[in-house]
C-alpha cells in the first residue's frame, strides 16, 4: 500500500515507540490500575505517643478538723408557764447531739447559723406562777430556773463565727432591738435573789474555784423566742463561746 520504504519504516518506529511508552506509564502489576487486580489498602499508622506523661490522680484532701464550738440553749417546754413568759435553758429543745449544752467546750459548730438569745434587764418584777423543776442539783432548785428580771427576744439566724467578741454579740442585739439589749449570759437567772457563793471543779482542770452567782443553766424571762432551733448564749467564765 505504501510505495515509499522510508515512510513505512518511520511509521513502524512511531507505533513501536508509542506502545513502549504506554507500557511504562501503566505497568501491568500496578495496584491502582483499572483492570490490573484488586487495590491494596495501606495500614493507618498509630497516633504518636503523648509528648508528656499525664499527671497522676489527685489524692483526696484530708478531712478537716472539727471547727470551733459555741454554747447554745433552747426553750424548756415540759412545764406550764405564765402567759407572756418563757423558760430558756441549757437543757431546752431542740436538743443538741448530746442532749444538752456543753458549758465548758461548746456544743454546736460555730459555722451553724442560729439566732442570738438577747436579753434586756429592765427590772421587771418576777411574775407569780413560775415553777422551778426539781433537779436534785448541788444548788437550790430555783438556782437553775431563776428570774432574769427582763425580756428576751431572738435575732435572725447567723453563724456564731461572725461573733468576734462578746462586745460584737452585744452590739448585734442592740442593733436588732434597741438600747439596753445584749446577748444573754449563762448566769443571768435569779435577779431577784441574793447571790450564792459556791465552789466548783471544772471538767479536765485541776483544783477548784469559787463562784458567786444568782443562777445558772437556765432562767425565766418575759417575751418569747424562736422555738424551731437553738440559739447562741454567752458564758463569761468558760471558753465555750465562738470568740474564745
Amino acid at each position: 500500500m505504501f510505495r515509499h520504504p522510508a515512510f513505512v519504516l518511520l511509521l513502524v518506529m512511531v507505533l513501536v515507540l508509542s506502545w513502549l511508552l504506554g507500557r511504562q506509564s501503566n505497568p501491568p502489576d500496578a495496584p491502582d490500575a483499572p483492570g490490573n487486580g484488586p487495590a491494596v489498602t495501606m495500614p493507618v499508622p498509630a497516633p504518636p505517643p503523648p509528648t508528656s506523661t499525664p499527671p497522676p490522680p489527685v489524692a483526696s484532701a484530708p478531712a478537716q478538723p472539727a471547727g470551733r464550738l459555741g454554747m447554745t440553749w433552747g426553750v424548756m417546754t415540759t412545764m406550764p408557764m405564765p402567759e407572756g413568759t418563757v423558760f430558756v435553758s441549757c437543757h431546752g429543745e431542740p436538743q443538741t447531739a448530746s442532749g444538752s449544752c456543753d458549758a465548758y467546750r461548746g456544743d454546736t459548730a460555730c459555722a451553724t447559723p442560729l439566732p442570738l438569745l438577747c436579753l434586756n434587764v429592765d427590772g421587771s418584777p418576777r411574775p407569780p406562777g413560775l415553777h422551778a423543776p426539781a433537779v436534785a442539783g448541788a444548788m437550790p432548785d430555783d438556782f437553775y430556773a431563776g428570774w432574769a428580771g427582763g425580756k428576751v427576744a431572738s435575732t435572725a439566724p447567723m453563724p456564731g463565727a461572725m461573733l468576734k467578741s462578746r462586745a460584737a454579740a452585744d452590739a448585734t442585739c442592740k442593733a436588732a432591738f434597741g438600747e439596753g439589749w445584749r446577748l444573754a449570759e449563762f448566769h443571768d437567772g435569779g435577779r431577784d435573789k441574793a447571790p450564792i457563793t459556791f465552789t466548783v471543779q471544772d471538767p479536765g482542770r485541776p483544783g477548784t474555784r469559787t463562784v458567786t452567782a444568782t443562777g445558772g443553766w437556765g432562767f425565766h424571762a418575759a417575751g418569747d423566742v424562736v422555738r424551731t432551733s437553738r440559739f447562741w448564749v454567752a458564758i463569761d467564765d468558760q471558753p465555750a463561746n465562738c470568740w474564745d
